[in-house]
C-alpha cells in the first residue's frame, strides 16, 4: 500500500522510493522522490532519513522506480550510511514474510535489522557561517556550542542542552541556511563478553589439607564449601558461579568465605557470542518417516527434483 507523503509536485525525470519507514503502528510504504545528489546514490536496502509530517524518522529503501502513485512527494532527506543494511535477498524475504504473516512490511523488515541499528544512526550538526544571526535563546545556546565545540550529534546536544528544544533551532537554523546536518550511522558497539570464573588460589596438596577446617563441621556450611572446594579440585579449571550453585550446593556467602581464606580467586575470562562455536555437526541417517510422512514426501517429491532440473 503506498500513501502520498505531501509537499513538492513530482517531476516525470525524477526517480522515486518506495520506503518502509520505521515508526510502529505505521501501516504501508510511502513515496518519496530521490534529490539530484542521491540520484546514483540509493538502492533498495539502504537506510535513510525522510521527512514525516513534522518528523524526520528513519526508513528502508525498498524499491526504486520512475513514477509514483501519488501526483505529490517529498524529498528524501539524508542517506544513512552508504552501505545498504538489507539484501535483495532480505527484501524479497521480508516481503513474503508480511504477506504470509499479515503483518506490516516495516515489521518484517524490522526484525532482518541488525539489532540498535535504528538507535546508531544519529544526526551530525556544524555551523556554516562562523557569527549566525540566532532569534532565540535556544539557537543562541546551540551556535555557541558549535562555535566553542566544533560538529556536534544530535545524542551529544541531548546532553548540553536538555529540555530546551534544540531540536526545533536546529531545524529553524538549517532551514535559513545557517547550520548543515548530515545523518551518520555509529559503528558497532558490541564488546567481548567477559564471564566471572573462580578457581583454586593454592595449589591442590595444600586445598586437601585445609577442605575439613571450613568452619564448624556440624552446620550445613561447612559442608557446602567442602563441596565446593572438591569440585575445583576435580576440575582443576575455572568454574562459572552458577555450576558451583547447582552441583556443589553452594551459595555466594560460602564462595566469599572460600575467598577470604585465600583458597579461592576470581578470573573474568572473554567467552565467544557464537552459540555453535566449538559446535561440529555429524551427519547421522534421518529417522525412517511415518506412513503419512511417506505420503505427504511422494507428493511433494516430483515438484523439487523437478525445479533442481
Amino acid at each position: 500500500m503506498s500513501r502520498p507523503a505531501q509537499g513538492s509536485s513530482s517531476s516525470p525525470a525524477r526517480t522515486f522510493a518506495e520506503i518502509a519507514v520505521h515508526l510502529p503502528r505505521v501501516q504501508g510504504t510511502f513515496h518519496y522522490h530521490l534529490p539530484p545528489s542521491l540520484e546514483s546514490v540509493l538502492r533498495p536496502g539502504h537506510l535513510v532519513v525522510v521527512p514525516f509530517g513534522p518528523r524526520r524518522v528513519h526508513g528502508i529503501v525498498v524499491a526504486l522506480a520512475a513514477e509514483a502513485p501519488v501526483p505529490e512527494t517529498r524529498p528524501v532527506d539524508a542517506l544513512v550510511d552508504p552501505d545498504p543494511v538489507l539484501t535483495p535477498a532480505q527484501l524479497d524475504l521480508a516481503r513474503w514474510l508480511a504477506q504470509a504473516t499479515r503483518s506490516t512490511l516495516a515489521e518484517s523488515l524490522a526484525i532482518m535489522l541488525p539489532p540498535g541499528l535504528a538507535q546508531r544512526a544519529d544526526t551530525r550538526y556544524a555551523l556554516l557561517e562562523p557569527e549566525p544571526a540566532t532569534r532565540n535563546d535556544t539557537e543562541t545556546r546551540l551556535v555557541h556550542l558549535l562555535q566553542a565545540r566544533g560538529p556536534l550529534r544530535g545524542r551529544q546536544l541531548d546532553r548540553l542542552l536538555p529540555h530546551r528544544g534544540w531540536a526545533r533551532a536546529a531545524e529553524a537554523l538549517h532551514r535559513r541556511g545557517l547550520v548543515s546536518r548530515q545523518s551518520v550511522l555509529e559503528g558497532h558497539v558490541v564488546h567481548p563478553r567477559r564471564v566471572r570464573r573462580a578457581r583454586l588460589a593454592v595449589d591442590p596438596a595444600k586445598a586437601r589439607e585445609t577442605r575439613l577446617d571450613l568452619g564448624d563441621a556440624a552446620r550445613p556450611a561447612a559442608a557446602r564449601r567442602r563441596a565446593a572446594l572438591d569440585l575445583l579440585l576435580a576440575e582443576g579449571g575455572t568454574l562459572e558461579p552458577t555450576w558451583l550453585y547447582a552441583e556443589a550446593g553452594a551459595r555466594p556467602e560460602d564462595l566469599r568465605y572460600l575467598e577470604a581464606r585465600g583458597l579461592l580467586a576470581w578470573d573474568d575470562v572473554e567467552v565467544s557470542r557464537d552459540p555453535l562455536a566449538g559446535v561440529h555437526a555429524v551427519a547421522t541417517p534421518p529417522p525412517p518417516l511415518t506412513t503419512e510422512q511417506t505420503a505427504a514426501w511422494e507428493a511433494i517429491r516430483p515438484a523439487l527434483e523437478a525445479r533442481r532440473h
